[in-house]
């Protein structure tokens, strides 16, 4: 997946000549609005300043990996890696590797590493509802790579193009019912999920520790069959205890050490909307410190006392709040 979007991104950069407006490998550090000059100052880590008169915060909210905070963590010995600020340098072969989390991105990563590790042991706080892929279009199977046929027919067909996305929708928007508790398809769609999971986890012991005790819809909702797959082989090893410390040679979870050559944090991120640099509007005022017990906005996209500043994904605007196939399309 990652050889995928990163090939699709350059592509887009490719074809729109966007390579002269990006500066690549820089760390915004501070923005500074002056009542003087009314323009925006950004200040780059190692690089010059910028001067704007409008800025636009385009970092979203899950910009921010959020390392676990658990005791000894600092005095592990061997890396640590976060599943969202990979070290591509980083070598898992043969190594014993700790993943801590089970959310959607210890899901992707663990049919990737298990092959070649040593020993992966995957910490599980709470587990997730997996699923394999949907909204599919006819006579398509997950992870369908569309043939350039196919694409051409998108792009000259119009009727075929809508009747495929009409499909897609559907199923979206078919699904809304499932977070109401307790309501009829909230049931069935636990029922059917839950077989799904026994399908695959062949182990009765395994199957009640990764099947959620939870409603659907209180978490995220995984598609990630291979994780299941994955979590059976004898090299894997879910470990259900909660975390007490880490050591510099490894996790104590349940009393019992598990060492390690690499830890994986599979933790997420801050999604306080609290920006993770420092930006500075009218009066001095820090929208840190601003946003510090609640986030504030006009319709998702201005702060009030940050003349021209402009928010992607601002306060109360992601998925939960609005149109789905919306925030699909952007």
């Amino acid at each position: 997946m990652l050889t995928e979007i990163n090939s699709y991104l350059k592509g887009v950069v490719r074809y729109f000549d966007l390579d002269r407006f990006i500066a690549y490998n820089s760390k915004v550090v501070s923005a500074r609005w002056s009542t003087e000059t009314c323009t925006w100052t950004v200040e780059v880590e190692n690089g010059p300043s910028v001067e704007s008169e409008i800025l636009i915060n385009a970092c979203g909210i899950l910009n921010n990996p959020k390392m676990p905070e658990i005791t000894g963590l600092d005095t592990f010995a061997g890396q640590i890696l976060h599943t969202a600020a990979w070290d591509q340098s980083v070598d898992l072969r043969n190594k014993r590797i700790g993943i801590i989390g089970a959310g959607a991105s210890s899901i992707q990563l663990l049919p990737q590493i298990q092959p070649t590790a040593e020993k992966v042991q995957v910490f599980i706080r709470t587990p997730s509802w997996i699923y394999p892929p949907f909204a599919l279009t006819a006579g398509t199977a997950a992870s369908h790579a569309y043939s350039e046929e196919e694409k051409e027919t998108f792009r000259w067909d119009e009727d075929s193009y809508l009747e495929a996305r009409k499909v897609m929708e559907g199923q979206f928007n078919g699904m809304f019912r499932i977070f109401i508790k307790n309501s009829l398809e909230q049931k069935a769609m636990r029922a059917k999920v839950e077989s799904h999971m026994r399908s695959i986890i062949k182990d009765h012991a395994l199957q009640e520790q990764l099947i959620p005790k939870f409603e659907m819809g209180c978490r995220r909702i995984n598609p990630g069959d291979s994780f299941l797959v994955a979590i059976q082989k004898p090299n894997v090893e879910p470990v259900l205890d909660p975390v007490d410390k880490i050591t510099e040679i490894g996790v104590i979870a349940g009393g019992k050490l598990y060492e390690a050559d690499v830890l994986v944090a599979a933790t997420g991120f801050n999604t306080s909307f609290r920006p993770r640099f420092p930006i500075i509007g009218l009066d001095g005022i820090n929208l840190q410190d601003l946003w510090a017990d609640e986030p504030v906005s006009y319709m998702g996209t201005g702060v009030s006392g940050f003349p021209n500043y402009l928010i992607f994904l601002g306060p109360n605007t992601p998925i939960s709040n609005g149109s789905l196939m919306g925030r699909f399309r952007e």
